[in-house]
């Protein structure tokens, strides 16, 4: 699929797209990552549904300029493009960090979004993580070795399961964003509010949970009544593409309830 770019204020944001068919799908990546760890999802879904996958700003074929990476930033450029696309009721897919995006989607775009799914997404943050692990990736990548460091990050969240083909993927493209973009996106991390925009939420929500996921399945549901949880077998945090059978399998049989979640909910 050939790249398109989607000029905004601040920079050009890249995109793919394929398909036809409603609802249209949208695919939004993980922190440091790019559009192809959703292209198991784009090929698979391409054959009956519109699908888009999106490079955020700072990312893959993207811009990266200097300025703050915020996931309600991200979910503005994202909404724009939607409507730029002319598509209406979408479902916006994202894995890790694209899931929190695609939940500030769907709590403050209900007019373009119908429903949403969250990937081995951190919703609702430990006190741990924002008070002791985010400070030190951030303290890391603004020292001198910030490329070790976002290897190390990105290799943590890989089981040894996984496979080592899959660890180098990820350490590779996780430290090839600069380090002003890697810095200011956790700074993101930690400055959003995943519980206050589950509070918003009035569109169903599918989180998928890796065999370790982060956020668990007591909190997610306690936390809105518009989601369902689910968990795919045998995958650390990159199941896109480490299970893809699994996560194409429960995203499309979602959308064949979809109707059913929305009246129950």
């Amino acid at each position: 699929m050939p790249t398109e770019y989607f000029e905004l204020d601040h920079g050009r944001m890249a995109f793919e797209q394929a398909g036809e068919g409603d609802p249209a799908l949208v695919f939004l990546h993980a922190f440091a990552c790019d559009r192809t760890f959703l292209a198991p999802q784009m090929e698979h879904f391409a054959a009956r549904h519109r699908v888009v996958s999106v490079d955020f700003l700072g990312h893959g074929e993207s811009d990266t300029p200097e300025i703050e990476y915020r996931l309600p930033r991200f979910a503005e450029d994202v909404a724009r493009l939607i409507e730029h696309l002319g598509l209406k009721e979408v479902v916006v897919v994202g894995h890790s960090m694209g899931g929190g995006v695609a939940l500030e989607l769907a709590a403050g775009w209900p007019d373009l979004v119908r429903a949403a799914v969250s990937i081995d997404s951190t919703l609702i943050p430990s006190i741990e993580r924002k008070e002791k692990t985010l400070p030190a990736i951030l303290r890391a990548l603004q020292g001198p070795h910030y490329l070790m460091a976002a290897r190390r990050f990105g290799g943590s969240m890989v089981l040894p399961s996984d496979g080592e083909a899959i660890k180098e993927h990820v350490e590779a493209v996780m430290s090839s964003p600069p380090r002003h973009v890697l810095v200011e996106m956790i700074k993101g991390l930690l400055a959003w509010d995943g519980p206050q925009a589950l509070a918003r939420l009035t569109r169903p929500l599918l989180y998928i949970g890796s065999r370790r996921p982060l956020t668990g399945q007591a909190a997610m549901l306690a936390a809105s009544p518009w989601v369902q949880y689910a968990q795919a077998a045998g995958s650390g945090h990159f199941l896109t593409l480490i299970v893809p059978e699994q996560i194409n399998a429960m995203i499309q049989h979602w959308l064949e309830a979809l109707p059913f979640a929305e009246a129950e909910s």
